[in-house]
């Protein structure tokens, strides 16, 4: 169903696979995560790995108050393998900003979606930038 609102063409899928715990989710616990990418480049050759573990660092996970924050070194790595600095990253699932926090840190522009106020701001914060009156409803 949420593919539905992508306007940009599926490209490939990514698996974070958590060595050493178990990454919270909305139902449970679940040893990985996935991404999909999505790009309106004609082709795409990054030689990036498809499945990348990693060691869940608990207290960095537990410091950011979202019930399923995604690892940095994970966001990180998908974002170096696929844009270039200078490009727009969009996360229509922005959560807590970790997406937005590491584009910036690597010199992409970033574009959120979050439909929970208070996630914005969590996100707005990460990112050291201020938080923009929002409209509800």
């Amino acid at each position: 169903e949420t593919m539905e609102y992508v306007w940009l063409p599926y490209r490939w899928q990514f698996i974070a696979y958590a060595n050493n715990g178990m990454i919270p989710a909305d139902i449970g616990f679940s040893k990985y995560t996935s991404a999909l990418i999505f790009s309106n480049r004609e082709k795409i050759y990054c030689n990036a790995q498809d499945l990348r573990e990693w060691s869940a660092n608990t207290t960095e996970l537990k410091s950011i108050n979202h019930p399923t924050p995604k690892p940095t070194p994970i966001i990180s790595y998908l974002i170096e393998h696929f844009s270039n600095v200078g490009d727009l990253m969009l996360d229509p699932f922005l959560g807590s900003g970790t997406t937005a926090y590491c584009a910036k840190k690597l010199g992409r522009k970033c574009i959120g979606i979050e439909i929970e106020e208070k996630y914005c701001e969590i996100a707005a914060k990460r990112c050291c930038q201020s938080v923009m009156k929002l409209e509800v409803g």
